[in-house]
């Protein structure tokens, strides 16, 4: 009997509360029973099933506190539990219950007013039901495992629901592994709390269902590998959820608490929002014991979905729903998100419309939409936008390169003639600075004319003009000195080419070929940069007066203005949209 008080603190525990409600006379119970006795039967039960219906136990506190620290290893309970209606009295209300393994399955059902349940580190093999008739509760089960089944709930009447204390069901660390649909049937008054628990399941058609309204629902890092179903329901007071994944959500009809205590960000939503559809199915091999019920979820995603034009409705009327809440709370990333998968649903729901119907109402109304969402994420994006508007800046830019500008006027021409220049130079004896002399013969004049001008002019103008306009001269003079004067100090050449040594022909021919690459790099970065300003001159402005190109791209550059203004005015939308949301 080594085992007996570690398993009567397990156990006891788990059915002691205060007594707040009126107790119920000894004789209207079956049996009586102490806990010694409760737990011989127990462990000298030698069916498969222990039974125990409307049995009061009694315990004391102190029997309790005399084994509290003096936990075996894993105890493991043989028979399968059924109790029911079984009342506990005398003791204390917290029960911890630690290190047992079920190899059946196991269904407490009591009736209690108050309490507080801790199971850690247990293993129900097949399955566990915790079933409150009455009272109030706050049950933790951490670094659990549950195989097959799990179901929660509250059952019997509660005449005065709204004012009970809070309740709390909690889970921590714990892995269920399910082959059916796991069930949390709370009541208004129960807080669920879901922590670092995994909830697994070989079919997807299987659920997590809450089917009644309750106080407050908060996860954390939880992996929900199987549905989870909030339909027509209120959760009256917070939704917090936190680095968590699932599998699908369904919340038709559901009932937000405030946005302010709707803190469920749409990185858990996106991809899993759907509505989920239950069915009956006949017995077969997965569900051998008669009608069985799946889920199935609809997301509008093939065509047979999207035909249902009512799942559709009702889909799109969840996401708008929530969209709305997340703008109400300030959420931009959420509300964009959500948006995005509606507009996603949307652009599906148009596409069927087209390849059924067909037309060009149809055809156009799907395309925009698939414009759209790549070009701004539907207007949720303005970055995105600014950005494909850049890359279609650089690709026109690309081309105008190619093709002659009146802003640079290089072409073929003025490559040939300053070609020819270098072919004089190296031919005859003329230095640098004649060439350059030769090319500015004609502005040197302009110069000496207009100094001429002035001087003659002296006595017939105000005083003034001589003061500021002289020295207009003396910079322009000074800017062709200070060139000739440069091109003498780089002449390399002293003489003709033919004239000079194997060893100057190697050194000039290299500084020669060096220059033509620095030079002819000069070229395209003028040339780029040209075609760069140009494309952005005429992407940003329609109708900015003379196009500085001729020929095909002359007509190009007028279908980049009309681009430009389209792109521009959509991103104009996405940016005050945005704006007004924040």
């Amino acid at each position: 009997m080594k085992l007996l008080p570690t398993i009567t603190l397990l156990f006891l525990g788990l059915f002691s509360f205060g007594q707040e409600v009126k107790d119920k006379p000894e004789s209207e119970f079956d049996r009586v029973m102490t806990y010694t006795e409760f737990w011989d039967e127990i462990l000298s039960c030698k069916d498969t099933i222990y039974f125990l219906d409307n049995t009061l136990i009694k315990w004391t506190y102190i029997e309790t506190q005399k084994v509290s620290d003096r936990f075996l290893d894993t105890i493991i309970i043989k028979p399968k539990l059924e109790l029911t209606n079984l009342e506990f009295r005398g003791g204390g209300n917290l029960f911890q219950f630690k290190n047992m393994k079920f190899n059946r399955h196991v269904a407490f059902n009591w009736s209690v007013n108050a309490g507080f349940v801790f199971i850690d580190n247990c293993v129900f093999e097949n399955g566990l039901e915790l079933i409150y008739q009455r009272g109030n509760y706050i049950s933790t089960l951490t670094n659990c495992v549950i195989n097959k089944t799990f179901w929660m709930g509250h059952v019997g009447n509660n005449n005065d629901e709204e004012n009970s204390p809070e309740r709390q069901f909690s889970f921590k660390n714990c892995t269920i592994n399910v082959l059916e649909d796991l069930y949390i049937s709370p009541t208004s008054s129960t807080a669920i709390n879901i922590e670092n628990t995994n909830i697994n399941s070989n079919s997807e058609q299987i659920a997590l269902i809450i089917d009644h309204d309750f106080l407050s629902l908060y996860m954390d890092s939880c992996n929900i590998d199987i549905n989870l179903k909030l339909d027509n329901l209120q959760i009256y007071k917070s939704v917090n959820i936190k680095y968590s994944n699932f599998l699908n959500i369904s919340i038709s009809n559901f009932i937000y608490p405030s946005e302010t205590n709707f803190n469920f960000k749409w990185v858990h939503l996106k991809d899993k929002l759907s509505i989920i559809q239950s069915k009956m199915i006949e017995a077969g091999p997965e569900f051998p014991e008669g009608f069985n019920l799946i889920h199935d979820s609809y997301r509008g995603e093939s065509n047979e979905e999207l035909s249902q034009v009512y799942m559709y409705d009702n889909l799109t009327a969840i996401y708008n729903k929530l969209f709305q809440i997340y703008k109400s709370r300030g959420d931009i990333e959420s509300s964009n998100g959500c948006y995005i998968e509606m507009k996603d649903l949307e652009t599906r729901r148009r596409k069927y419309l087209y390849e059924i119907e067909g037309g060009t109402k149809n055809y156009l109304n799907y395309k925009i939409n698939t414009f759209l969402k790549f070009f701004a994420e539907y207007g949720t994006s303005p970055v995105r936008s600014i950005q494909i508007s850049g890359w279609v800046i650089l690709i026109f830019a690309f081309f105008y390169f190619f093709f002659y500008s009146d802003w640079d006027k290089i072409n073929r021409k003025f490559l040939m003639q300053q070609s020819n220049k270098l072919i004089i130079y190296f031919k005859s004896e003329q230095k640098l600075e004649e060439l350059y002399s030769d090319k500015h013969k004609e502005d040197l004049s302009t110069f000496i004319q207009f100094k001429q001008n002035l001087k003659d002019s002296k006595t017939e103008v105000p005083f003034f003009f001589m003061v500021f306009l002289k020295p207009l001269y003396w910079v322009a003079v000074i800017k062709h000195k200070f060139n000739v004067f440069l091109y003498k100090r780089v002449e390399f050449l002293q003489g003709t080419w033919s004239n000079l040594t194997a060893g100057k022909k190697f050194f000039l021919g290299t500084l020669t070929f060096l220059s033509i690459i620095t030079y002819g790099l000069y070229l395209i970065f003028v040339r780029s940069l040209n075609s760069l300003i140009l494309s952005i001159n005429t992407f940003t402005t329609l109708g900015f007066g003379d196009i500085p190109v001729v020929g095909i791209s002359r007509y190009v550059a007028i279908l980049e203005g009309f681009l430009g203004w389209f792109l521009l005015s959509i991103f104009s939308v996405s940016l005050i949209s945005q704006i007004l949301q924040n």
